[in-house]
């Protein structure tokens, strides 16, 4: 079915035909996706340079890093047409993102827990830990999170809860679509049978940076500075 070669290829090198052949078509979309990260990576390095070198605000930045890495690297993955392993950091950069508001607000005490035990704190319910009633209303009053918002951006991120297992996405990212084309993929490859849903995965992806520009602010506007307690 695939010969050694086409094997040696997938595990060893890019595919730069797949890469072309997705900007081609969605060059637009991808640029304003980077766009925004540009933004993010722009504020988040210039403010933190005034931040405490406490404990709680480098926790704070190395989550909201997570967060840019994982959407950036996320959108590597899918020009590539690696979708499934793109999907799982959109996944890791809801959970990083949830996870440096928790931490940002102190009267939470998300970042007391993790701090005393962070190989084994339950970063995977960070999302959910959002809208707990305490938290949401120090959350509200600190960074102004709209609990209904979130409930949208937490159903959004919940979609890519199947990058994570084989399930029937899986398996049609597996597959080339059309009556002639039809046939098992090995590696990265683009579909253009899938053009809809590039689209909606990059949308996904620029709101996402948008949201992160937009918590970063909010946090950074509550972080004491010249090493403030």
């Amino acid at each position: 079915m695939f010969s050694e070669q086409q094997i040696r290829e997938t595990a060893l090198q890019d595919n730069p035909a797949s890469r072309q052949a997705f900007l081609a078509k969605h060059k637009s979309q991808t640029n304003k996706v980077i766009g925004q990260l540009v933004i993010f990576y722009r504020d988040f390095g210039e403010a933190t340079k005034s931040w405490p070198r406490q404990p709680r605000y480098v926790t704070v930045a190395q989550f909201l890093h997570v967060a840019g890495n994982s959407l950036a690297t996320s959108l590597n993955l899918l020009v590539a047409g690696l979708i499934v392993p793109s999907g799982n950091l959109v996944r890791q950069y809801a959970e990083a993102m949830s996870m440096a508001m928790l931490c940002s607000v102190p009267s939470v005490g998300v970042f007391d827990a993790f701090n005393a035990n962070r190989a084994t704190y339950a970063v995977h319910k960070s999302v959910d830990r959002v809208l707990k009633k305490e938290n949401a209303r120090a959350l509200r009053e600190s960074l102004g999170l709209d609990a209904e918002s979130w409930k949208i951006f937490k159903k959004s991120a919940s979609v890519f809860d199947a990058h994570s297992h084989s399930t029937i996405l899986a398996i049609g990212s597996s597959l080339r679509f059309g009556k002639k084309s039809a046939a098992m993929i090995l590696g990265p490859e683009y579909d253009p049978k899938k053009f809809k849903f590039y689209r909606i995965e990059l949308l996904r992806r620029f709101n996402g940076a948008a949201t992160l520009v937009n918590v970063f602010r909010a946090i950074d506007a509550t972080v004491p500075r010249n090493n403030a307690a």
